[in-house]
């Protein structure tokens, strides 16, 4: 008997761990649609139940329709952002026309109809409205539309540069260049914690043990149709964010074939030389930069075999950047005197002599303290000096002026130019399975990104950089959306962001044990220069995370 009851507890839990996989799963995706909403009424104010609402796409002529209820209420959600034209009808009354108007992302319009009794066939057109009024969200936010995003100038041609226009925003990057990252400030909000979507799927990534978010992709200036920079009061579809969210959407094809071509070239015939170079006798250095690319979008057309118009579509972009920027770094060094052991002219800012000791020959005083003795004309001798330093010593570049007075800081001076490559791509299908269904897929790529930095010291120990530095990144996102009815809408959304970095130190292959020291530092298998660090000097050596693969 106790067995068998056991027996229905276990099947009973069984039933109810296959119930509660089985059954449906309802969530909200992180939605960058728009919804419509209204009432249907009379002159009257009276609801007018079935009338029918009808939603146009201007530039893909795809509908989207709903029926009022019995209190005329009426609701089109999941609406790509765009341009629109609203039609409402009902027996017995005179067709409504909304003319064109503009749904942003995530926006929640409200559209009340009035529709007027009539005895023959006629309509009301209405040619201008006041804006749309959103009654239903508390959310706070600024969404940013291609106007902006086409007209204002960039000079990196980031999308993000644009952020500080919505309340609240302060950026942190205020050069030239313009932000380019989620290094920013939203409402007080500690910076670097926003995250950012690309329809509906997000492009950040969280940087291990700091909790800042690092943005791992970036669309082109011209593959942007809009984005919202929501700044307080998230719905619950949100989260990965402790600042702000920014929803970007990208273009769409169309029922018109429309592309664009362009080049943005810069150089150094109209840049000034910097102070330091005009110090150390230098000439402007060299500096280019090209970012060139293109767009098209249309309906998708196979002649004899598919035309595509208003219910497939494509759009297509591409850009690439050749850039070699003027690098300049000025650092302290030791001195030839100072690599040979001589530190007689090794000074403080006044001018006193820094008295270096001997170590290894120390005596007592009459109180019983233990001193060490001073070298001899401050000068270490050559027996004394480690053989690993002065190997090590030998990799750093010869000064190039006497530097500040006493001191001799700063006696290095160091020019180069550092040199870049990036391309990238989107690849976007969208399709209209029937009025109530429809999906959407991206693909977008940003390949071939090479980084080498100028290196200074024009050795493999140079300290400025980690090394050369390629990056490859992979963003795929598809969606499903069914409009059920008017309480019912079934999105699917599926996406994947992948990106493979890595680094290369210029000393990669490099045998430490070439310096003096010993074989244990071949243990990890990783041959690469050592970082070392004389106090008050620059460094010498390998820098930062070093090698990343």
């Amino acid at each position: 008997m106790a067995d068998s009851c056991k027996k229905d507890q276990i099947m009973k839990k069984l039933y109810l761990i296959g119930a509660l996989c089985c059954a449906p799963v309802f969530c909200w995706a992180q939605s960058f649609t728009a919804t419509v909403r209204g009432v249907v009424t009379d002159s009257t104010q009276a609801a007018i139940p079935s009338a029918r609402v009808i939603l146009t796409e201007v530039s893909r002529s795809l509908d989207h329709t709903a029926v009022s209820d019995s209190s005329g209420r009426f609701i089109v959600s999941a609406l790509p952002p765009g341009m629109y034209t609203l039609n409402a009808v009902a027996p017995g009354f005179e067709r409504f026309t909304q003319k064109v108007f503009e749904l942003q992302v995530q926006q929640e319009a409200t559209v009340n109809v009035t529709l007027q009794v009539s005895g023959v066939a006629t309509s009301v057109e209405i040619s201008s409205s006041a804006p749309l009024i959103n009654t239903t969200s508390a959310d706070l936010g600024t969404v940013v539309d291609n106007r902006f995003i086409q007209s204002m100038p960039l000079a990196n041609r980031n999308p993000l540069t644009l952020v500080s226009l919505a309340a609240g925003v302060t950026p942190v990057n205020t050069s030239a260049g313009g932000q380019s990252s989620t290094n920013f400030v939203a409402n007080g909000v500690r910076n670097s914690t926003s995250d950012v979507l690309l329809d509906g799927m997000s492009l950040t990534n969280v940087e291990q043990n700091s909790g800042i978010t690092n943005l791992e992709y970036q669309p082109s200036v011209d593959a942007v149709q809009e984005f919202k920079v929501q700044t307080n009061f998230f719905s619950a579809e949100f989260g990965n964010t402790g600042g702000a969210v920014v929803n970007m959407i990208t273009k769409s094809g169309t029922n018109e074939f429309h592309g664009v071509g362009y080049e943005f070239a810069r150089n150094a015939v109209m840049n000034a030389n910097s102070w330091f170079s005009n110090r150390a006798g230098r000439t402007i250095p060299d500096f280019k930069r090209n970012v060139f690319g293109g767009t098209v979008g249309g309906p998708v057309l196979l002649p004899k075999l598919y035309n595509g118009r208003n219910k497939t579509f494509f759009f297509y972009d591409y850009e690439g950047i050749r850039q070699s920027t003027a690098a300049t770094q000025l650092s302290t060094i030791p001195t030839l005197k100072e690599r040979a052991g001589d530190f007689s002219d090794t000074r403080d800012a006044n001018g006193n002599l820094i008295t270096i000791y001997n170590p290894f020959d120390t005596y007592k005083t009459a109180d019983g303290r233990t001193l060490r003795r001073i070298f001899p004309g401050n000068i270490v001798p050559a027996s004394l000096q480690n053989p690993v330093a002065k190997n090590a010593l030998a990799y750093y570049p010869q000064p190039t002026s006497s530097g500040s007075l006493y001191t001799h800081t700063n006696n290095f001076f160091g020019q180069g130019v550092s040199t870049a490559q990036a391309n990238q791509m989107d690849a976007k299908l969208d399709h209209n399975l029937s009025d109530k269904s429809r999906f959407s897929s991206r693909y977008s790529l940003n390949f071939g990104n090479n980084s080498i930095p100028a290196n200074f010291f024009g050795n493999l120990a140079d300290p400025y950089s980690n090394g050369d530095s390629h990056t490859r990144t992979h963003q795929f996102v598809f969606d499903f959306t069914r409009v059920q009815n008017a309480t019912t809408i079934i999105n699917v959304r599926y996406g994947v962001l992948r990106q493979h970095a890595q680094t290369d130190p210029k000393s990669t292959g490099f045998d430490p044990t070439s310096l003096g020291l010993p074989s244990v530092y071949l243990t990890s298998g990783i041959l690469q220069f050592p970082a070392f660090q004389p106090e008050g000097y620059q460094q010498v050596g390998m820098v930062g995370y070093g090698l990343i693969k």
